[in-house]
C-alpha cells in the first residue's frame, strides 16, 4: 500500500444534491459525487490489508470513539474521513477525503491523501 499525503485546501459545496467534489492526482482531475463517498471505516472491508486506523495514523489525524465505534476525524474541524474510488478502477487508487456539513446546508471537503493499494509503500 502506498499513501501519498495531499497538500490541498478546503473546498465548499453549496448544494449537496447538485454539487460535485473535484480532486487532482498526478496531473489528472477527478470528479466525485457526494453520494459516492464512503466512510473510511468501511475501507477495511473493501480492501484486504488496508486499515482505516493505519491511514488515519499515517496522516496524523485523530480518531475518537462514539458508542464503542471509531470516528475518524479529518484535518479540519467538523469533518470526518471518507474515501472514493478515483477513475472507476477499484484496484488502482482511492481518494482519502475529509468531508462534512460545516453549516446548515453547507458542506466542505479536503483531499487528505491518495491511496494506491497495489503499490509498495516506497513508490
Amino acid at each position: 500500500m502506498h499513501l501519498e499525503p495531499a497538500d490541498s485546501s478546503i473546498e465548499y459545496l453549496e448544494d449537496l444534491a447538485t454539487g460535485t467534489l473535484t480532486v487532482e492526482s498526478e496531473d489528472t482531475s477527478y470528479t466525485i459525487e457526494p453520494s459516492d463517498l464512503l466512510d473510511i471505516a468501511e475501507l477495511d472491508a473493501h480492501l484486504s490489508g488496508v486499515s482505516s486506523e493505519e491511514i488515519s495514523s499515517s496522516l496524523g489525524l485523530p480518531v475518537d470513539t462514539f458508542d464503542g465505534q471509531p470516528v475518524y476525524r479529518g484535518s479540519e474541524t467538523g469533518l470526518e474521513l471518507h474515501y472514493a474510488v478515483l477513475g472507476g478502477d477499484p484496484d488502482e487508487r482511492f481518494a482519502v477525503l475529509s468531508f462534512g456539513e460545516v453549516q446548515s446546508g453547507r458542506y466542505a471537503y479536503k483531499l487528505e491523501a491518495v491511496l494506491w493499494p497495489g503499490r509498495p509503500s516506497g513508490d
